[in-house]
């Protein structure tokens, strides 16, 4: 288990302080390339399972970046809801499961990729490219079974200094849907009130994966 220690402030990627609003806030920012389809209208994408919308995160707020979280980096993206860090100064490599969402299976071993699992994990990497700062705010549980590090991770917006949760833009733009896993539930229900909304709007998954 990673010791804490003071935060140490690193220069984040040349991106973040131009687009790191236009990802969090805009509507129209989905997964490119074949894979993931051609555009239709705008914020609109064509998969195998459909047209799929994503949701406007527009109406989620920044706010002031919690109190005793842990500064990270991110070293690699798992999947939709699992990221690797690093802890300076040692570079020491933990793999932290986002806590309160479920991402559909993308790389589980055995196991075909679901619906949307694709889309799912290359939304987080775009939120989370290698080289973001972020910062980890325990819950109540430390680790899982697997032992990843159980967190809820905030990304700052340095032009406006507002903190997100990335669990949060991910469900309000329909990319993974929320999932309270008891005692961690500090932020369930704001995650429930992004998944009803997009719901509303039948955004990304919502619309895509349709029994």
């Amino acid at each position: 288990m990673p010791v804490r220690r003071q935060p140490i402030h690193r220069h984040r990627p040349w991106w973040a302080t131009a687009v790191l609003s236009l990802l969090v806030l805009g509507s129209g920012c989905g997964p490119t390339g074949e894979e993931a389809g051609a555009p239709t209208e705008q914020g609109e994408q064509t998969t195998e399972q459909g047209t799929a919308r994503q949701g406007d995160a527009s109406d989620i707020s920044g706010q002031a970046l919690p109190a005793n979280v842990e500064e990270a980096e991110v070293d690699d993206n798992v999947d939709g809801d699992t990221i690797e860090v690093v802890f300076p100064p040692d570079e020491q490599q933990v793999d932290v499961r986002l806590i309160g969402i479920n991402a559909p299976e993308s790389v589980r071993p055995n196991t075909p990729v679901e619906c949307y699992g694709r889309e799912s994990s290359e939304r987080l990497e775009e939120l989370l490219e290698p080289g973001t700062t972020v910062y980890l705010e325990r819950d109540v549980s430390d680790t899982d079974q697997f032992d990843r590090l159980l967190r809820h991770v905030w990304i700052v917006d340095e032009v406006s200094g507002d903190a997100y949760l990335v669990s949060e833009v991910l469900v309000r733009q329909g990319y993974v849907d929320a999932r309270t896993y008891p005692p961690d539930d500090r932020y369930a229900d704001r995650l429930a009130a992004a998944e009803r909304a997009a719901q509303d709007e039948g955004a990304g998954l919502w619309g895509a994966c349709r029994d």
